[in-house]
């Protein structure tokens, strides 16, 4: 795993790596829980930094950089099994990671 050295990196690749952990701060809570307790979380950060390094290479802008990032976590969940679900009350969309309650008496 990569760990954050701010002396290493120019400021572009700085700028872009605090885009991308930005857009890890709205990932859902539950997402969050179920991707450490599948072990997946140093694989996100990973591709975190991944995705910061190469989007700094390609632009300055910051909505472009920010987009980047967010196609990336998209198909990095995407592999890792998760999908996106309409909430038909909020028109917003979850990841769908929520586990089926058990039902009592078989039903």
């Amino acid at each position: 795993m990569i760990r954050y050295c701010p002396e290493i990196f120019t400021e572009k690749q700085n700028k872009a790596i605090r885009i991308a952990f930005g857009q890890y701060r709205y990932l859902p809570k539950q997402l969050k829980e179920e991707l450490q307790e599948r072990g997946y979380m140093d694989d996100l950060r990973q591709e975190l930094y991944l995705s910061a390094l190469l989007a700094a290479k390609q632009s300055e802008d910051y909505k472009e950089i920010r987009r980047f990032i967010q196609r990336r976590i998209y198909y990095f969940l995407k592999e890792y099994g998760f999908r996106k679900t309409a909430s038909t009350y909020f028109y917003r969309y979850s990841w769908g990671i929520f586990k089926r309650k058990e039902v009592e008496n078989g039903v």
